[in-house]
């Protein structure tokens, strides 16, 4: 066994929600970013209009306003993922069963989809060809994980070196 068995679930949970609540404050910040930029579009619009012939109504204004808001977070969600990505060293597909997983390698984690895995919470990794069994403890689940991913041996050994903390 790794360094898992020297850290207790409430320290591996400890962990996990310091890099969960970055990973948060980077959404949120990324959400509202969207809201802005859409709501001083449309800003722009409606003051462009308002010199024009004929002003916008109230009413215009205000479901322009709303449809703007709900505009915003719709494509915010979209691109989520794409903007937790960003400071990811590697993504990979692999496929697990008859699912393809996206895995991402951060400094210090990886991320199977939205899961996250940290080094030290790692108990085996095995790998096998073209198939590697990764097992590791879930503080959240209170016991452990066994996945299996396959792919290309080379993107398999860039996860496994991950999962060791290398």
């Amino acid at each position: 066994m790794s360094a898992a068995a020297e850290l207790s679930d409430a320290e591996l949970l400890e962990r996990l929600t310091v890099v969960e609540r970055r990973r948060r404050v980077e959404s949120v910040a990324g959400a509202l970013t969207t809201v802005a930029v859409g709501q001083l579009l449309f800003a722009a619009f409606a003051f462009g209009h308002s010199r024009g012939p004929m002003p916008l109504r109230s009413v215009e204004v205000l479901v322009g306003i709303l449809g703007t808001f709900v505009l915003s977070l719709i494509v915010a969600q979209v691109f989520r993922r794409r903007r937790l990505l960003r400071r990811a060293t590697t993504v990979l597909r692999l496929r697990e069963g008859p699912r393809i997983r996206k895995v991402a390698l951060f400094e210090g984690y990886l991320a199977i989809d939205d899961e996250l895995v940290i080094p030290e919470a790692v108990q085996s990794v095995t790998e096998d060809g073209e198939r590697l069994l990764l097992r590791y403890r879930d503080a959240r689940h209170g016991g452990p994980v066994l996945r299996e991913l396959e792919g290309a041996a080379q993107s398999l050994a860039q996860v496994a070196g991950a999962a060791r903390g290398g």
